[in-house]
This record gives structure tokens, sequence and C-alpha cells, in this order.
């Protein structure tokens, strides 16, 4: 199931949010094996969104969960649409890079039903 995170415009998440990795088989990814890790975000233009000060926790890497605090800032959910957010799983010393699965991120404005 796909899942989907609704946010109004201007709102700054004071919540961190937890994203779980799973190999193609359904397991936990363990993410020890891997280096650094990268935030990309596209606007509801597909434009990029710089997230290059959000905060990435990685507390329980052996069940695949990464924690994301997103930046302290009005401006990352800027106006309505669909946002979509994907993690860069990098391993510097094999030089590969994987990505996660796409999430979305639905952003309306209070009391409307925006589309």
């Amino acid at each position: 199931m796909k899942r989907v995170t609704r946010l109004e415009v201007g709102q700054v998440p004071s919540a961190p949010q937890v994203f779980r990795f799973y190999d193609e088989t359904g397991k936990a990814l363990n993410l020890e094996g891997y280096t650094s890790f990268d935030v990309e975000l596209l606007g509801s233009d597909n434009e990029k969104v710089d997230v290059s000060d959000a905060q990435l926790g990685l507390n329980r890497a052996t069940e695949g969960v990464l924690t994301l605090v997103w930046p302290r800032r009005s401006n990352v959910f800027s106006k309505v649409g669909e946002y979509r957010l994907r993690f860069a799983l990098n391993n510097s010393l094999s030089g590969s890079k994987d990505y996660s699965e796409t999430h979305e991120i639905r952003v309306t404005h209070f009391g409307r039903n925006d589309k």
C-alpha cells in the first residue's frame, strides 16, 4: 500500500517522520550497508525542492528504519499539490546508489478540498 502524508501549505511538521525500508522479499533492509543517505523532494510542478537542511536519523539501521526531521522553515511546502519524496541510499565503498520507493505528500489549504 502506498503511504500518503497530508500537510497544509506552510506547515512545518514538528514530529519526525519514520520510514521503513524493505528488500524485494519483504524483509527489513539492513541500512548498515550504506555509507550515506540523501533526501530528494519534488514539488507539485515537478520542481526540485531544497531540503538539504533536513536531518536524518539512523537509530534502528538493522531494522530498516530511517527518521526524517523536516527543515524548520515554512517555504518547503509553499503551494498546493502533490509532492514526491524519495531517499537515495549511497555506498561510497562500492559506488552503488539505491533509491527508495516514492512517498507522496499531499499539500492543501485548511478547509478546502484542493486538488
